[in-house]
């Protein structure tokens, strides 16, 4: 794609910053963009987003200079292909466990003969035709990741295998879901641990969330791209702090 997202990822020494969006909005799209933002990842599985308004944030995004994942909402790699189509960087597939299942999902959106997406011509992904079908199938192969989502145990137990699907670009440690599911932060922080390792030893590039300050921790660990926000938490925050501002100056004022 434009943003070569994949080929700056798999550099030796990537390290891509990134945030999720869940805001219906083109404008943050473009603002997130010329804030600098290596990527977004827009969240179709927390936030209530119709695929033609996804279909514009990848086009505002990507034309933007900046790269456009799409988390999926639950296993539909159906419109996922369509997202590939419209010229998004990549996919995250939530839940992509056990490896039976994974490798099933990974060959929806993985070109024959190695996987089943279908083909499409007259895209954005192929400069609305202008591109040819041998660039188009190139593109769609090489120039996108698939990225499973590795958020619970089992996925982690079976980290060697899911990593070796043809077509598995790129992971995402969810450590949140781990916690949640584990109840135990210092046990779910070992499954971190052990997936990234995995990751590392196979080449495949890691990422995690980094919400904290723990950007310089989790790079250092080894982690290859990081999402260190989402928008509605940055908005909420950056609002309250503001009126909180607000109110302390009208304070001295009132006495």
């Amino acid at each position: 794609m434009g943003t070569h997202f994949k080929e700056r990822l798999c550099a030796p020494d990537a390290r891509l910053l990134g945030m999720f969006v869940k805001f219906p909005s083109m404008e943050s799209i473009e603002t997130l963009a010329s804030a600098g933002y290596d990527f977004v990842i827009i969240d179709m599985e927390h936030a209530p987003l119709g695929i033609e308004t996804v279909y514009s944030m990848v086009a505002i995004a990507e034309r933007s200079g900046m790269a456009a994942l799409v988390r999926l909402r639950g296993h539909d790699t159906a419109a996922g292909g369509m997202f590939l189509d419209a010229g998004a960087s990549g996919l995250l597939i939530p839940h992509c466990s056990p490896y039976s299942e994974a490798k099933e999902l990974i060959a929806d959106l993985v070109f024959p003969p190695t996987g089943r997406r279908g083909a499409g011509g007259g895209g954005r992904a192929t400069q609305w035709g202008l591109d040819s079908q041998e660039e188009y199938r190139r593109g769609g192969d090489h120039g996108v990741v698939r990225v499973p989502m590795i958020e619970d145990p089992q996925a982690v137990d079976e980290i060697e295998q899911i990593l070796s699907v043809p077509g598995v670009d790129a992971a995402f440690i969810g450590q949140g879901d781990l916690t949640q599911t584990l109840g135990d932060r210092k046990a779910a922080q070992a499954m971190v641990d052990r997936a990234l390792a995995a990751c590392v030893a196979h080449n495949v590039p890691a990422a995690t969330t980094a919400y904290a300050d723990d950007v310089e921790q989790r790079f250092r660990q080894g982690f290859k791209w990081l999402a260190i926000a989402n928008d509605t938490g940055t908005f909420a925050r950056a609002a309250q702090q503001r009126l909180q501002q607000a109110k302390a100056a009208l304070a001295a004022v009132t006495g």
